[in-house]
């Protein structure tokens, strides 16, 4: 059921702007297909190869309009997590949930979220635990403008610009440190966990 929604979605992708007659000629691809005519567009293994710093900033900004548009109005970047296989928009909150439990297990008070995006995890969990600071940090500075435009009213939630591999914080200054779907773009993703370890 998963592939088969999945193929209906990459379906849907691939077909935008395209005639009647090219729709159908989509649909009829198997997954495999349908992902190698994926690959043929966008040549994926260019774009993981280009995966940093210098790569990473623009593709968000050229992507704006597509996360938007077709992934989320509430400016959510990463992956709905819905374990029945349907999609709900309730699954976006998964992992804030999860990191929320930790926060309660260990007693937070100061939280860092690396790869912040536009601020959906961060803001989540600011309004869900008013008295701990929360600190998020992105590389895109669009990111960190829309973030600090939704969270205005939120003093215990502070957006700045940075970088995961480079944390420009002292030793131990958050109780926890988390990132959804961000480690991807690290170019040494050891380095990425030793920033947040320290």
């Amino acid at each position: 059921m998963i592939l088969n929604n999945l193929k209906k979605f990459i379906v849907k992708l691939l077909s935008l702007g395209s005639n009647r007659g090219d729709y159908t000629l989509i649909q009829s691809m198997n997954l495999e297909e349908a992902i190698a005519k994926i690959d043929w567009l966008f040549g994926c293994d260019r774009v993981l190869a280009e995966s940093n710093t210098e790569f990473t900033v623009p593709y968000y900004i050229q992507s704006e309009w597509g996360y938007q548009r077709f992934h989320s109005k509430n400016g959510v970047i990463h992956l709905a997590l819905n374990f029945d296989g349907v999609f709900n928009p309730d699954g976006y909150y998964a992992q804030p949930r999860t990191v929320a439990e930790q926060i309660k297990e260990v007693k937070a008070q100061k939280v860092l979220e690396v790869g912040s995006g536009k601020g959906f995890n961060s803001i989540f969990l600011a309004e869900q635990f008013p008295d701990i600071h929360f600190t998020g940090i992105d590389l895109t500075p669009l990111h960190i403008k829309i973030s600090k435009q939704k969270a205005k009213s939120l003093e215990n939630l502070h957006f700045q610009q940075g970088n995961f591999n480079l944390l420009e914080f002292p030793d131990r200054s958050f109780d926890i440190v988390f990132a959804v779907e961000c480690l991807c773009y690290a170019n040494d993703p050891l380095i990425a966990l030793k920033e947040a370890f320290r």
